[in-house]
């Protein structure tokens, strides 16, 4: 008879699992709202626009910044041939 009353119990255990997991699939789980066959990524015009506007300004940064080298190197290189032609005794 102890047998029995185990089965049992692990029988209604089990059932109690099966139910559980099939009233969450229905309640929770379905209501999910997942990608379906033909649907495309919603994408927002103004974040868009913001990352276009963002990525132009660091465009124009970038190249304000080479111009600003370029003017760098040409200055310290004069004055390295300056320096050069000073301890070379050159004219």
């Amino acid at each position: 008879m102890g047998r029995f009353i185990y089965r049992m119990c692990l029988v209604i255990v089990v059932a109690i699992a099966v139910a559980g997991g099939v009233y969450y699939y229905t309640t929770f789980y379905q209501k999910e709202d997942g990608p379906h066959k033909g649907t495309f990524v919603y994408t927002d015009e103004s974040a868009k626009n913001t990352a276009r506007e963002i990525s132009l300004q660091a465009g124009q940064a970038v190249k304000e910044a080479s111009v600003q080298a370029q003017k760098a190197v040409k200055e310290v290189s004069a004055q390295a041939g300056q320096l050069a032609d000073q301890v070379f005794g050159r004219s």
